[in-house]
């Protein structure tokens, strides 16, 4: 999502969201694969692949590319001061997300060599 406002004409708009929803896809898909639990054999193996978390920030980058998109050229086209707008709201976000990523691998990894698991 954070390479999307180097897709900035008008006429690559169509690929812009394309990548974007191939790629949620596609990520849902291999975590769907990989994620499966049949080993277990309980009805209850089969866990969610996002929690509460991940589903704000998902809305977050939709609301995000709907002000790029849609509402940023709608309303604040003809003010040339707001024209970074849309690349400093793509870029606080993304940014927020992988520090999220970050901190919470971080705490996996603490869980894990906390339970005197081996990492690798």
């Amino acid at each position: 999502f954070g390479i999307l406002p180097l897709l900035y004409r008008p006429a690559e708009l169509g690929l812009k969201t394309f990548a974007c929803i191939t790629y949620m896809a596609l990520s849902v898909w291999v975590l769907k694969i990989t994620c499966n639990d049949e080993s277990s054999g309980s009805a209850n193996s089969s866990k969610k692949l996002t929690n509460v978390w991940d589903r704000i920030g998902l809305l977050v980058l939709f609301f995000v590319y709907v002000f790029m998109e849609v509402l940023h050229p709608l309303l604040l086209s003809n003010m040339e001061r707001f024209a970074f707008l849309p690349l400093l709201m793509t870029s606080i976000s993304c940014a927020v997300g992988l520090i999220a990523c970050w901190l919470i691998s971080l705490v996996h990894l603490g869980d894990a060599t906390s339970c005197g698991d081996e990492l690798f």
